[in-house]
């Protein structure tokens, strides 16, 4: 909370729901007597424990429910929106909409406004019925400018999505219900993050990595490379007969000169 307070961000929002059975990878290699799913109202004491630590430090300005934070609300566009978050789903029911047609709406389908009062009545009702599943954290201005993170962002299919991370941790028995299983399963998945083949050009925008995006193969030395860093577009890459990387570019006029040298010298 403190380095996201650092970076400049005012808002945290925690949804407090606890992972079903067998959906967790904490406490997972109990026995099945013992892995008895976590009820939601001491999880929610858990996350206010360490909120209350972090508004003893200064980090933290206030927390409450997200009723109460929205309590003003005037549109419905003003509700954050998380991937696998519950209100991905409710936003759309109150436009009308199922969440799995959001992308392809008939064209004469009529929707309701984000502004309707009826539509942020409802939202706030939906709020107040799930009083006890949100939290929205308001932290504190940052001392002086807000930081910027030097890190690059690297994206990996294991921790781009959660259901993966959790697949991935089950296989591998990696576990975190110790100290020491968790300090041996944070080095396995950085190990597994860090220690794969490195992608693209030195300075590359997505850390050297294989993250979804558009790839291209260079036909010489078979090198891969995010169409981004190299600029070019999946529709090029389909017009092109054959590509070739930055390095292969720089080194092609060297190895043709002593192909013609060699040439020249034979005759």
């Amino acid at each position: 909370l403190q380095w996201t307070r650092m970076l400049g961000f005012k808002y945290v929002h925690i949804w407090v729901e606890p992972p079903k059975l067998g959906d967790e990878y904490i406490f997972f290699a109990r026995s099945d007597q013992q892995r008895k799913p976590m009820k939601r109202e001491k999880l929610r004491e858990w996350y206010k424990a360490m909120l209350d630590k972090a508004k003893a430090k200064e980090v933290v300005e206030s927390y409450g429910v997200m009723h109460e934070h929205f309590n003003h609300l005037k549109s419905i566009a003003e509700i954050p929106l998380f991937h696998g978050d519950q209100w991905e789903i409710t936003v759309p029911s109150l436009l009308g909409l199922d969440a799995e047609d959001y992308d392809k709406l008939p064209e004469n389908r009529k929707l309701l406004r984000l502004d309707s009062k009826d539509v942020v009545q409802k939202a706030q009702q939906e709020m107040l019925h799930l009083k006890r599943h949100f939290l929205v954290v308001v932290l504190k201005d940052p001392d002086g400018a807000p930081q910027k993170d030097e890190d690059p962002i690297i994206s990996t299919d294991l921790t781009d999505s959660r259901q993966t991370f959790l697949y991935q941790c089950q296989m591998c028995h990696w576990q975190f219900n110790t100290l020491r299983h968790a300090q041996y399963s944070t080095m396995m998945i950085l190990n597994h993050i860090h220690n794969k083949p490195a992608y693209c050009l030195e300075d590359c925008k997505r850390g050297r990595v294989e993250d979804g995006s558009f790839m291209i193969g260079c036909d010489l030395c078979d090198n891969w490379y995010h169409g981004d860093c190299v600029g070019i577009s999946k529709a090029e890459a389909n017009m092109m007969e054959e590509f070739k990387c930055p390095r292969c570019r720089e080194s092609q006029p060297a190895v043709d000169d002593d192909i013609c040298n060699a040439f020249t010298s034979s005759r």
